[in-house]
């Protein structure tokens, strides 16, 4: 059985949408059809789905509630390099108790992305902890 999930939001602005992904997070497309495409990170990297609402009959989502997370190097290099693009910054980096430094900014769907690198001490932290 192949274990793999791949969220899949209905969007009236997939053309917007892909454009985001590829121009501002470097996803490259993997599946490309009429109305529908899947955004890759990386070789072999997790998937998003995105379909216009009249492929699969489906109302358009909202974004309200959603939340992809990505993880990377550096937070605060990533929050320069995107607020410098224009992407809508939701809120400025920051330390999170459960330990990383993160900052969130929103899609042109209105799904909140969150992008965090963990910091090793506040990690070793909450282990010892336990």
């Amino acid at each position: 059985m192949n274990d793999a999930i791949t969220p899949l939001f209905c969007t009236a602005r997939l053309e917007d949408t892909k454009a985001f992904y590829r121009e501002h997070l470097g996803m490259r497309l993997a599946v490309e059809l009429p109305g529908y495409a899947e955004l890759q990170r990386g070789e072999g990297g997790p998937l998003l789905a995105f379909m216009a609402p009249e492929v699969g009959k489906f109302e358009p989502a909202s974004g309200k509630g959603l939340i992809y997370c990505f993880q990377v190097d550096d937070a605060d290099a990533e929050h320069a390099r995107l607020a410098a693009a224009g992407v809508e910054i939701l809120e400025g980096p920051g330390e999170k108790p459960w330990g990383e430094r993160a900052f969130l900014a929103v899609d042109p769907n209105g799904i909140t992305l969150y992008f965090g690198h963990r910091l090793p001490a506040k990690v070793e932290s909450l282990a010892a902890a336990k």
